[in-house]
């Protein structure tokens, strides 16, 4: 098994996720696969997204500050498959609340292709619920 990596904590930079948020969070009632795509591994499932971040749930703490090379694969059940691709960095990670045997880990994109915003647009439309 790979290295533990200490969660309950929170990147220092001003644009952390203690910062104020400027999006509203958009949670997805399909849960799709979030993968390392640079090291072909699974990460986790998407729990929800911004066109700013995301939060990946997943089994084991991810290491904070690396910046992942991320691919959420989409076999929506309207028969609407795809892969969005985008680079972001590992924020925060912490203890699920209502599942602590899983982590809860904050993304923000480094750089978000046009294709990319498309898709994540789409997958918030298709798929997601406001819950405010």
């Amino acid at each position: 098994m790979g290295s533990r990596f200490e969660c309950n904590a929170v990147i220092n930079s001003p644009s952390s996720a203690q910062q104020e948020r400027k999006l509203r969070r958009h949670h997805l009632i399909f849960y799709l696969k979030v993968y390392d795509s640079a090291a072909d591994r699974p990460l986790g499932f998407l729990g929800d997204i911004t066109l700013e971040g995301m939060m990946v749930m997943s089994e084991q703490p991810l290491e904070l500050g690396r910046v992942y090379e991320l691919e959420v694969r989409n076999q929506a059940p309207q028969n609407q498959s795809g892969t969005m691709r985008c680079r972001a960095r590992a924020l925060w990670c912490q203890s699920d609340d209502i599942n602590p045997e899983y982590y809860a880990t904050g993304f923000r994109f480094e750089e978000i292709p046009a294709d990319a915003e498309q898709a994540i647009r789409r997958l918030i439309r298709e798929i997601g619920f406001d819950n405010s």
